[in-house]
């Protein structure tokens, strides 16, 4: 019994913590759900580009670069210390809109792989050719265990 009520601890404390902060419960990993509820506590604050980063820095710890474009009102921002798209990225993108004004656009931007690389990771080029580039994608997903 002991067991039991401490795996389902961290799904009630989230909970609560959701519930707390006024955020509906949603299906995801902890990380995910913490990086939520900082993201509201924090959201009263003006955004500043550091404050930007910090925020998907507790989704993805990877990292990101932040470029801003004051004359039209865009930032774009750029998953540098990854390739791919991170596998929460529509929670970032939730906790980003939530916080950011309403006048500013966000631009994500995605790092990929090149031809070069997917040839040194996996076929020759040869082998390449017979996929499609979403096939290739999806094959070296896999074999890094993202999906």
């Amino acid at each position: 019994m002991k067991i039991s009520v401490c795996l389902l601890l961290p799904q009630i404390v989230f909970l609560l913590h959701e519930k707390d902060v006024g955020l509906s419960e949603i299906t995801a990993d902890n990380e995910t759900k913490r990086a939520r509820v900082i993201a509201r506590l924090q959201g009263n604050n003006l955004l500043t580009k550091s404050e930007l980063e910090q925020l998907i820095l507790m989704y993805d710890r990877t990292g990101c670069t932040i470029t801003e474009d004051y004359k039209n009102y865009t930032v774009a921002v750029k998953f540098s210390g990854r390739k791919g798209v991170p596998y929460n990225f529509e929670q970032i993108k939730s906790a980003v809109d939530e916080v950011k004004p309403a006048h500013l656009q966000v631009n994500y931007e995605f790092q990929s792989n090149t031809w070069s690389e997917v040839q040194k990771k996996t076929w020759d080029m040869g082998q390449c050719k017979k996929y499609l580039h979403g096939e290739v994608l999806k094959i070296m997903t896999a074999e890094r265990g993202c999906m």
